[in-house]
């Protein structure tokens, strides 16, 4: 195996989730400014970059954090039900996934 493949393989993913409240500007000490999910988006790569994760997938909703269907926060909910449930299904020699997959709601 190639090591550089090797190194890749188990490098960890990462996806990100941004939100704002919004799609108009807003205004706060009498600036004004779009509010923008790409704003939250840069420093989340940033930091997933520092720390060697690769970013798959960012996921991003324009809209009150109240509602509680958002598109985009259901989409990651639905990915990482997903992953969990496949991560359970092949075991891990250093604990029990079944139980964390299981617990896993949203």
């Amino acid at each position: 195996m190639n090591p550089d493949t090797a190194i890749a393989s188990k490098s960890k993913r990462a996806a990100l989730y941004v939100r704002v409240s919004t799609t108009n500007r807003s205004t706060r000490n009498q600036a004004v400014f779009e509010q923008n999910p790409e704003v939250q988006e840069l420093p989340l790569r940033q930091m997933a970059e520092q720390r060697g994760w690769a970013v798959t997938t960012v996921y991003s909703d324009r809209m009150s954090g109240s509602k509680a269907d958002r598109p985009g926060l259901n989409a990651l909910m639905r990915d990482a039900r997903r992953a969990l449930s496949t991560w359970s299904s092949y075991g891990d020699s250093t604990g029990s996934p079944a139980q964390l997959s299981s617990s896993f709601s949203p």
